[in-house]
């Protein structure tokens, strides 16, 4: 394919300020403006509705392989297909993640890595519930003999996929969901030290982020899955895990992504005998798993998945992303117990909230963000779900909670995955990934076409990929060393803006050529 590189050094620029983050509803919102085709499948045949007095309502169906199949093989960037739900039907579009493109997995009872002749690599896709008027979430993660969905909509979390987790070659699906005023709090519990020291705060927040939302960083966050044998015996089968750990994973990263945070899995371990951490306690198990893989994995983090007796999680430290093993040093690493989520009575199926949740806030924690109650924050704790840590007032009541907050302890606030991680935490998180040296730049993505506001201000190599079309309304700072690249069209729309030294570079090739662009492209 022919290729037209535009390298344009900025020697003057028009000042605008912005801070923004795109949601997953504005990203999608913007490709059907511009006209992208979503791919439409007739996944699921309903057929009944019965009542689950405990966790709320669940609707049964049937899985069309067939459609399955088709969406598995063709893959397309962006779909949609109905859900049913009780007595309504849901409208799904999605947009494709590719955050398993360059993903490892390795089983420890041969040695041997997977690869896709082996078993089949999970399709990531992220997206919304078109037809209600409320704020939603949706992943969808799509293996080449099933499909499982989880929706997060007006304080509720709603899932659905095969009627046994461990049964995933059948076409008896469902819907499950939970009842407004009706929601049970879960136990959850995270060991993770906070620091008292409040001196890296200002007038403007921690790490000198404003309290304003700060916009995409350009940088994606490689995680290294280990699951224990333990895991492994209560999965039953390295498929069952992988499964478990690639839907778990994508509703953790769309949490993320709808904060302009891109995470990858760079490798899944899979213990199918006795491995060699000590499961006594979440601490033990954590010291042990970090001695023993130290810096001998692929990723930017390392998280121990287990099955023990509901130890919840702990993270090894605050902000320590691409910190080296020392054995008297925190690193980033984390320890993740499964064994504390409730199952649907009808049927064994594990809910998934929780343990999406527990994944999502541990990371957190090792990209940079305390907990709620901390009081550190500026204004002191963000809420009051949890005795502060530090000495300080309680935080006022909210009237949802946050990711790195306790009210999931609290039955009349519990934790709305819509509201994300808050400002500060948000900021918190943002800040620390801009400045980590350590990780690899890019969205982890690549749509049709892509919107880009906000400002860009780390001096790292920032690239943005879309098969057709970039559209760009980004405040570029003095340091900004950023490339588009689409297939087609590099629009740069007002308020768009680069001071003097910024580099901007601009590509016509489409999704996949960034990975290999030669040595002789300038460097600031």
């Amino acid at each position: 394919m022919k290729k037209l590189f535009l390298y344009i050094l900025v020697l003057a620029s028009f000042g605008v300020d912005a801070q923004t983050r795109i949601t997953i509803g504005q990203r999608i919102g913007q490709m059907k403006q511009d006209g992208v085709v979503f791919k439409n499948f007739d996944i699921f045949r309903p057929t009944t509705q019965q009542n689950d007095l405990k966790l709320g309502s669940y609707t049964a169906f049937k899985l069309d392989k067939s459609q399955l199949t088709e969406l598995y093989n063709t893959a397309p960037e962006q779909i949609s297909f109905a859900l049913p739900y009780k007595s309504q039907i849901w409208n799904l579009q999605f947009t494709r993640a590719h955050a398993l493109d360059s993903t490892k997995f390795t089983i420890t009872g041969t040695g041997t890595a997977y690869t896709d002749t082996t078993y089949k690599r999970a399709i990531l896709y992220h997206g919304i519930i078109t037809n209600t008027d409320s704020a939603s979430l949706v992943t969808a993660t799509v293996f080449n003999n099933s499909i499982r969905i989880f929706a997060s909509t007006e304080g509720r979390n709603i899932q659905a996929g095969a009627t046994d987790d461990k049964t995933v070659d059948t076409d008896d699906y469902a819907s499950f969901g939970e009842l407004p005023g009706n929601n049970e709090p879960f136990a959850f519990s995270c060991g993770t030290k906070e620091s008292q020291d409040n001196s890296g705060l200002n007038q403007n927040g921690l790490n000198g982020a404003p309290p304003e939302e700060q916009g995409y960083t350009g940088k994606i966050v490689r995680c290294f899955f280990d699951c224990s044998y333990a895991f492994y015996q209560h999965y039953s089968s390295t498929a069952a895990c992988y499964n478990k750990i690639t839907d778990l994973f994508n509703q953790a990263a769309l949490f993320y992504a709808n904060e302009n945070i891109n995470l990858a899995i760079s490798e899944i371990r899979i213990w199918t005998s006795t491995d060699p951490y000590l499961h006594f306690s979440r601490e033990f198990a954590l010291s042990t798993f970090k001695s023993y893989v130290e810096n001998d994995y692929q990723g930017d983090l390392a998280m121990l998945c287990d099955w023990q007796s509901g130890n919840s999680g702990l993270a090894d430290g605050i902000g320590v992303l691409c910190q080296e093993y020392e054995s008297d040093a925190e690193g980033p690493y984390i320890y993740n117990d499964f064994n504390f989520s409730a199952s649907f009575s009808n049927f064994p199926v594990e809910a998934d909230a929780p343990l999406a949740y527990l994944i999502a806030h541990e990371i957190g924690h090792v990209l940079g963000s305390h907990h709620t109650h901390w009081c550190g924050w500026v204004g002191g704790p963000i809420d009051n779900c949890f005795l502060t840590e530090g000495d300080c007032s309680s935080g006022p009541t909210p009237a949802h909670g946050t990711m790195m907050s306790y009210c999931c302890l609290n039955s009349s606030i519990r934790v709305d995955f819509n509201y994300g991680f808050g400002t500060q935490p948000g900021n918190a998180i943002r800040s620390h990934i801009s400045t980590r040296a350590c990780l690899s730049n890019g969205t982890g993505i690549c749509d049709s076409s892509m919107y880009l506001q906000g400002s860009i201000s780390n001096s790292d190599f920032t690239r943005f990929e879309a098969k057709d079309m970039i559209t760009s309304e980004n405040v570029l700072s003095a340091s900004s060393n950023v490339l588009f690249d689409a297939g087609k069209v590099v629009d740069l729309k007002p308020p768009f803006s680069a001071p003097t030294g910024s580099l901007l570079r601009v590509v016509l090739e489409g999704c996949g050529g960034l990975y290999s662009l030669p040595n002789s492209v300038p460097k600031k």
